[in-house]
């Protein structure tokens, strides 16, 4: 992996005072146990989940130390995964095709419990704190094939008991594959429609995921601007949402992906300084001639998105800007695909799949610890076929 030293990174510094004071307490022995210190977290300390795929079934991975060694925890079974995001270094849920359930825990994934949620379909979880969390996908109550209501649940206290929330009306269909809620709950859940032809389901949160509202597809209407008419399947720019991103308190991104045989940039994007109400197409600065995987965002400027390249390599980009411009960060040496990518502070993780050298596929990625400045490759242990999502927290 290849690093652009142009990126910089401030690394954390320690206090001299809490240093003297922690020797003190050494010498003179006045350390007792304090019950809340186990709470705490070391803000040099990165914990990282992956959820990936073996020939067994869905795994959880955990790691300590910034992802150079791995332990697998609980196995899910013979289910499809999804996503996992996790609020602190205990709390966290778990989702995917797993029989209208998510998986919830809170003990840094040592054991999870099942949630039952009533989602035929879970595409992705954001969670805001250790009780609440919103889990968003769709329900098949109608037997529909490529077009079902697009849905999602909340919980408010700790998955004991979920409920739905208010959803847009007339509803929007199909599957959500991507939320993401700000500290302060604005948020944007996006997904689409494939049968019978592409539609594309783009709904607003104002108040941490209660209620929420349709709003005009803005990647429609970029393409409407850019000459390529949206609609059916294989038409000339299309575009279908792949990823949705929070930064700051209330901006909001929306990446898509245009079909191959659009003219000009495969990597949509759009974005939201007013809580979802209006949007700005900032297409024309994403780098042509790739496709969108991933978005990331840590504020309302400093972004980072995972594509891919005709030669198959996958491609690491940044902004500073909130997505006005983009430059390469890092390449891959071998054909990739990143499907996710994550930040805690100047530590970052993109993962997915890799090629080996006989000719298949196994599941790795790469880590930075200076903002982003360089990666080193991510091994993860043997077995383990493919990563569809990382969570980090500091």
């Amino acid at each position: 992996m290849h690093g652009d030293h142009g990126v910089a990174a401030l690394a954390p510094r320690r206090r001299t005072t809490t240093l003297v004071m922690s020797l003190l307490a050494m010498v003179i022995g006045c350390g007792d146990h304090d019950s809340t210190k186990d709470d705490r977290q070391d803000d040099r300390v990165v914990h990282a989940w992956a959820l990936g795929s073996t020939a067994d079934g869905v795994v959880v991975l955990s790691s300590v130390d910034h992802g150079k060694e791995w332990r697998t925890q609980s196995p899910f079974g013979n289910r499809e995964p999804t996503a996992i995001a996790f609020a602190n270094a205990r709390h966290g849920w778990a989702v995917g095709d797993f029989g209208f359930s998510v998986f919830q825990t809170s003990d840094a994934g040592e054991t999870w419990q099942t949630r039952s949620i009533g989602l035929s379909h879970v595409g992705d979880v954001a969670t805001l704190d250790a009780r609440r969390a919103v889990v968003v996908g769709s329900t098949d109550e109608f037997g529909c094939d490529g077009d079902c209501p697009s849905a999602g649940v909340v919980t408010r206290d700790a998955g004991e008991s979920w409920s739905r929330p208010v959803l847009a009306d007339p509803p929007a269909t199909g599957i959500l594959r991507s939320v993401c809620i700000t500290d302060r709950g604005t948020g944007v859940a996006v997904g689409s429609a494939t049968f019978p032809f592409i539609r594309n389901a783009i709904l607003v949160t104002r108040d941490a995921g209660a209620t929420w509202v349709n709003t005009p597809d803005p990647l429609g209407l970029g393409t409407a601007m850019v000459g390529g008419p949206p609609g059916t399947i294989g038409e000339v720019g299309t575009i279908v949402p792949v990823a949705a991103a929070c930064g700051g308190d209330h901006t909001l991104w929306i990446a898509g992906t245009r079909s191959p045989t659009h003219p000009s940039t495969r990597f949509a994007l759009v974005r939201s300084d007013d809580r979802g109400k209006s949007w700005t197409d900032l297409s024309g600065g994403t780098p042509p001639g790739v496709t969108v995987d991933a978005l990331a965002f840590a504020d309302a400027g400093a972004g980072w998105a995972t594509v891919h390249a005709d030669d198959g390599s996958a491609l690491i980009l940044r902004t500073v800007d909130g997505g006005v411009t983009w430059r390469i960060a890092s390449r891959t040496d071998a054909s990739a695909t990143l499907v996710t990518i994550a930040f805690a502070g100047s530590v970052g993780m993109a993962a997915g799949t890799v090629s080996t050298e006989n000719g298949g596929s196994t599941a790795g990625g790469y880590l930075t610890e200076d903002g982003g400045m360089t990666w080193t490759t991510v091994r993860f242990p043997d077995g383990v076929r493919l990563v569809t999502d990382v969570a980090l927290v500091q």
